[in-house]
């Protein structure tokens, strides 16, 4: 049969039993709802976990730690392997690794305080700190005209100073100034410091969006303070007091530094500030003398997704080829555990969902075979008018695959519309909080795709058993009634 007059058949037959048909296809049309609903949340989840709280394709890589009774040491001379210079290349080698960059904590007490553009009023706080390398952080993650770099050192081999400064002996100096005046006569970005009584340039840090998050999504509203965003830190002024905070002061002197903030990036640590590397480790010079030795942790960029477990394997592999025997830090653990917890959930309930899905093709199919028996007589008769039984079994596959392409769509839009009814209950009654995002779901075009696929491809498992017996009819049986 061709298909144009098998088409007006199944066109036909589907005006025909349409109430019975629509009736098969609820569990269909539920089923690839649900799946759809599931698989938007779980991308959508593994967008809010694995970027906005994680950074999956980043691994932090920390000297080996060891259980002392309820103690846990880390880093220890002789046991572990330092993460220094010689490291870095050993890192780098491992298949996957897209680039490594060291980093270094504070190794002495801080504070810092900033003025009352903040929030009205002038306050202190005790401060932690990171230096990264500054070619971690691209340049979308800064301001406009900002630069996060090394700004105050100077010499044969570093960026000229700015202008009003000038390179005297390795540092970048403006003109005298009184630092008991504030605000004291110095260049934009640039403060007045006692220890040389110049105006230095500002040293550039950053601010990690999680601490914002946090502030926003959990100190704000409890204590009714305004909500800060990106644009509003960048360009803030404060000033760092180093060697000294509520907890007591290091030896050696008290030193003040100015900061500004400019810009809001991932790679800041999560609570404190971050700085170019070069200016944590002269300030950890000024306070611990086996400071500068090697870095505290080395962030690993991994080239996909997919080569991150290989990776983090491979760096903790004491015994293996590359010999590295460092381990991740906790926060890089709980992202790989993050993203495998939200893949399995993910996958649980795709196959919730096509089980709804399976037990709705047994109704198909048992709708089918009603409607086959009821046409009995019709299917012989085409049979007897030259139909093959190719012809009869397409004819049934073609409505059964119309019927999963309408409750494949149907089902589509329903999941959509139960998405956005999720997003729309969240930001009209649950309140604010970390992270709180404006979607919870990531719709894509690939899962419509597979949501057309599953209705049609179960529709047709449905369907093929009752398309085999209708195409085995009998003509003569059939017309005959016997």
């Amino acid at each position: 049969m061709k298909l144009r007059p098998l088409g007006r058949l199944v066109r036909q037959n589907l005006r025909r039993n349409l109430a019975s048909l629509l009736l098969s296809s609820l569990g269909i049309l539920v089923g690839i709802a649900a799946l759809v609903f599931f698989l938007a949340l779980g991308e959508g989840m593994k967008q809010i976990v694995l970027q906005r709280i994680f950074v999956v394709d980043y691994l932090e890589v920390v000297p080996k730690s060891y259980d002392v009774g309820v103690l846990r040491l880390q880093g220890i001379s002789g046991l572990s392997r330092a993460l220094d210079d010689e490291a870095l290349p050993r890192l780098q080698r491992i298949p996957g690794v897209k680039a490594v960059y060291p980093k270094l904590r504070f190794a002495f007490k801080s504070m810092g305080w900033v003025a009352e553009e903040l929030i009205g009023r002038s306050f202190q706080f005790e401060i932690f700190g990171d230096g990264i390398d500054p070619a971690l952080v691209p340049a979308s993650d800064l301001a406009p005209g900002e630069t996060f770099a090394d700004v105050t050192h100077c010499g044969p081999d570093l960026p000229p100073c700015g202008a009003g400064f000038a390179c005297e002996q390795g540092r970048c100096l403006g003109a005298v100034c009184d630092p008991a005046r504030r605000p004291a006569s110095c260049p934009p970005r640039s403060s007045c410091l006692a220890e040389s009584g110049r105006c230095e340039p500002d040293v550039p840090a950053l601010i990690s969006p999680h601490l914002v998050e946090l502030y926003n999504g959990s100190v704000a509203g409890a204590f009714k303070l305004p909500k800060f965003s990106a644009e509003t830190l960048v360009g803030l002024h404060g000033t760092l007091r180093l060697g000294r905070s509520f907890a007591g002061r290091d030896e050696g002197r008290v030193r003040e530094r100015g900061v500004r903030v400019v810009g809001v990036s991932p790679a800041a640590i999560t609570f404190g500030v971050t700085l170019p590397i070069s200016y944590v480790r002269e300030y950890n010079g000024w306070y611990r003398s086996t400071a500068g030795g090697g870095y505290d942790s080395v962030l690993v960029q991994v080239a996909t997704n997919d080569q991150v477990p290989e990776v983090a394997a491979a760096i903790e592999d004491k015994e293996g080829r590359h010999g590295l025997g460092f381990e991740l830090a906790p926060r890089s653990r709980e992202a790989l555990q993050a993203g495998v917890m939200i893949s399995v959930l993910t996958l649980v309930f795709s196959l919730i969902s096509l089980l709804i899905v399976g037990l709705s093709a047994i109704h198909i199919a048992h709708t089918f075979f009603m409607n086959l028996s009821e046409r009995r007589s019709e299917i012989g008769l085409l049979r007897a008018l030259g139909a093959t039984r190719r012809d009869v079994r397409a004819m049934v596959l073609l409505e059964s695959t119309a019927v999963g392409l309408g409750g494949g769509l149907g089902g589509w839009g329903l999941g959509v519309l139960a998405t956005r009814l999720a997003d729309l209950l969240s930001a009209s009654y649950l309140p604010d909080f970390p992270y709180k995002p404006e979607t919870y779901f990531q719709l894509a075009p690939a899962q419509l795709g597979i949501a057309l696929a599953v209705a049609i491809l179960f529709c047709l498992l449905g369907a093929w058993l009752p398309a085999s017996r209708a195409a085995g009819v009998d003509p003569a049986v059939s017309l005959t009634g016997r």
